[in-house]
């Protein structure tokens, strides 16, 4: 019984360090092929049936691994980083871009995950927006016609851009915000 026991318990350990092995997912967005490494991370929330502060372990997108078949450097160029950040400051100012609030509070937005394809054409980005410094972002359900007004002139600003091309010419992944508005 005993041999059992600690068989079981091993299997059991065994069991859950495969799980926590990094795994990847493939998404595909328009017509380019991403490879997101998922990760494990530990998150403290209140249980809805103890009503107590638990730790539970939840998989989330972390990094661009590889970009239509081929790898992504994260190391982004700083003349690449400076001349997109002064294109995308300007952009917005020339689109006379609502004010954004949200209870009554100056929205913060960030420019964030953007990824470029070798040939300095940005093929995905996100935006996120967040009350105040400290909270957390907003979810879709949450945006204001302001918010989405932003967004649509954002996409818009993003289908026009052009070339980012960095020397030497690679994919390029950049996951530390840019702050449009603060």
């Amino acid at each position: 019984m005993k041999r059992f026991l600690y068989l079981l318990a091993f299997t059991s350990l065994s069991m859950s360090a495969l799980a926590q092995r990094p795994t990847t997912r493939t998404t595909k967005i328009k017509g380019n092929e991403f490879e997101w490494e998922m990760v494990f991370d530990k998150v403290k929330t209140v249980s809805q049936y103890t009503k107590k502060d638990t730790v539970i372990t939840v998989q989330n997108r972390g990094h661009l691994l590889r970009l239509n078949g081929q790898a992504v450097s994260s190391t982004f160029p700083p003349k690449t980083l400076k001349t997109l950040e002064k294109y995308l400051k300007k952009s917005i100012a020339k689109a006379k871009m609502p004010a954004l609030k949200f209870n009554d509070k100056d929205l913060r937005v960030h420019f964030s995950n953007c990824v470029m394809n070798e040939a300095g054409k940005i093929v995905y980005y996100e935006v996120y927006f967040f009350p105040s410094k400290d909270d957390l972002q907003l979810y879709p359900n949450e945006y204001t016609p302001e918010v989405k007004t932003f967004i649509a002139k954002m996409e818009n600003i993003m289908n026009q851009a052009p070339l980012f091309p960095s020397e030497p010419a690679m994919n390029l992944y950049l996951a530390e915000p840019i702050i449009l508005v603060d």
